[in-house]
């Protein structure tokens, strides 16, 4: 169903290169509930600090249940920016579900892989609603200013 969509072009679909600041690995995040390995840890880590860049004054929450077709999906972390909502998952997600969340819940789904990290560099993949607003491209400057302006204490958690 997602190549359909893709190739019909009702999803768009880009690769994003994040160039990752060194002081990212010092970035403390807030638990998540349940069990969570390093290396998701770091996708979050990432995450966080990527949500920020895309907009600073972006409203972030981390384990966001959103509506995703008749049911609802836990998201890694929600962004509500002034490019559109935008659903982070970090590691995998279910392909299927990405057509469900751009309908229902969010304008842009960006998935930080377990395979993105190429050294100082992460590769992503992004998919938006046809007539979302595109998101700006992320540069190292604006990486490293949303890792300098962090406030975890303002990141909702479930």
């Amino acid at each position: 169903m997602l190549e359909m969509l893709i190739t019909a072009q009702s999803i768009a679909v880009s690769e994003i290169e994040i160039l990752i600041p060194d002081a990212i690995d010092q970035l403390l995040v807030p638990a998540r509930h349940g069990n969570e390995g390093p290396a998701h840890r770091n996708l979050r880590r990432l995450g966080l600090v990527l949500a920020k860049a895309i907009d600073p004054h972006a409203g972030v929450s981390l384990e966001h249940w959103v509506p995703c077709g008749s049911a609802h999906a836990l998201i890694d972390i929600f962004a509500e920016t002034r490019h559109g909502r935008i659903a982070i998952e970090c590691g995998t997600r279910d392909g299927r579900d990405i057509p469900r969340l751009l309908k229902a819940s969010a304008d842009h789904v960006v998935i930080l892989p377990f395979a993105g990290w190429q050294g100082s560099r992460f590769n992503a993949l992004g998919f938006s609603n046809q007539h979302a607003r595109p998101l700006p491209r992320i540069t190292y400057t604006a990486m490293v200013a949303a890792l300098e302006m962090q406030d975890l204490d303002a990141i909702n958690t479930i």
